[in-house]
């Protein structure tokens, strides 16, 4: 087991490598080595959502049940309905899990759980806290990521892919299992199964490395003439303060600490654990994955 952590500081990439892609092959972690990255997957949804703002596809203050069956019957609060907005800012009121998820392997929990399973959850869901607080939900970015296929006609990972993924030239990034260099998890030394996301990839199904991670956060850090750097602006703006030190924008946490302000996201799935973080003051951006949850 080990761990990749990729620092970018005055210009400069550095990578530190330790440890082992498979404990018991003893392969060496390198820059190039995946890893499934969890929840920061969420940052990437965030980010097709802005897209699709700035084509003027959809906009943030919808309602999401505009865009999915008459039969499916979205909660909502006082009359107020679920925008695209609280689903990336986790202020929907949404619970952190849909309740009706029963994996019929717990070691890969999300790989059965399907359209009809989150139609049959939000047919029947309470929102916590009503609307407007901060309530972390992975169905609601699920969800999120759900919608954003049905109204691009296009898969999560073709959207991935073509939005994200080649213009930014990260080839190593996928919700596929197919990369040669996917390191396995584990838990207290042992190897665990991958995790697999059918309707909730949204939330998490992304995996990475941490060069094409790097290159994600630079583009984030950068806003100049990319493709994306009109989305990338747009989700990062702070919608919803959470706290004197903690605010929300499209999938990134923005915490205050010394007098700067750092975007962030982590995650974790059976076997891994991630953290990606940058500040526009220092113009500094680090990356640390890991193939085990110690």
């Amino acid at each position: 087991m080990g761990t990749v952590v990729a620092f970018y500081e005055n210009g400069k990439e550095t990578y530190f490598t330790y440890g082992y892609a498979n404990a018991d092959k003893k392969q060496a972690i390198l820059p190039q080595s995946v890893f499934e990255i969890g929840s920061i997957s969420k940052t990437f949804t965030s980010l097709l959502l802005a897209d699709l703002v700035q084509k003027k596809c959809i906009r943030l203050e919808d309602s999401v049940d505009k865009y999915l069956p008459d039969s499916v019957k979205v909660p909502s609060f006082n009359g107020r309905k679920i925008t695209f907005a609280e689903l990336a800012t986790h202020t929907s009121g949404l619970p952190r899990m849909p309740t009706n998820i029963v994996p019929k392997n717990p070691e890969n929990p999300y790989v059965d759980y399907g359209v009809k399973d989150l139609y049959a959850f939000l047919t029947t869901a309470q929102l916590e806290n009503g609307m407007g607080n901060y309530n972390y939900s992975n169905v609601g970015v699920g969800l999120l990521g759900h919608e954003l296929t049905l109204i691009a006609g296009k898969s999560y990972e073709q959207l991935l892919q073509n939005v994200i993924c080649t213009p930014l030239k990260m080839t190593q990034t996928s919700t596929l299992n197919a990369s040669t260099w996917l390191t396995t998890g584990h838990v207290d030394h042992k190897p665990v199964s991958h995790w697999d996301f059918d309707i909730m990839a949204g939330a998490g199904a992304i995996r990475s490395n941490a060069e094409d991670l790097m290159r994600y956060l630079r583009a984030e850090l950068d806003l100049s003439a990319d493709a994306l750097a009109s989305a990338m602006k747009q989700s990062q703006q702070p919608l919803h303060m959470v706290d004197s030190t903690l605010k929300m924008a499209l999938g990134w946490h923005i915490t205050a600490v010394a007098n700067d302000e750092i975007y962030w996201h982590n995650g974790g799935t059976g076997g891994y654990r991630a953290f990606a973080g940058f500040s526009h003051k220092s113009n500094k951006a680090i990356v640390i994955l890991n193939n085990s949850t110690q």
